[in-house]
């Protein structure tokens, strides 16, 4: 299966929707996936209903931590 294939979800906590995204869409420097209830900031992608672009992860790990 495509890693593309396989959604992300992130809910919006002011209005409690729920927008999915592909690990393409995190744009975070060398970190392309994303935790279950890691914190992240995103846009609404105004070309697809219930999507989400441009996604910023802001709990980022230490790099060498994270890549040992």
């Amino acid at each position: 299966m495509s890693p593309h294939a396989v959604p992300f979800f992130v809910r919006d906590d002011e209005t409690a929707l729920v927008y999915d995204f592909s690990y393409l869409e995190v744009v975070t420097e060398g970190f392309r996936g994303s935790r279950i209830g890691e914190w992240v900031r995103f846009l609404i992608d105004p070309d697809r209903s219930g999507g989400a672009v441009d996604v910023v992860r802001l709990d980022l790990p230490d790099v060498d931590e994270y890549y040992r």
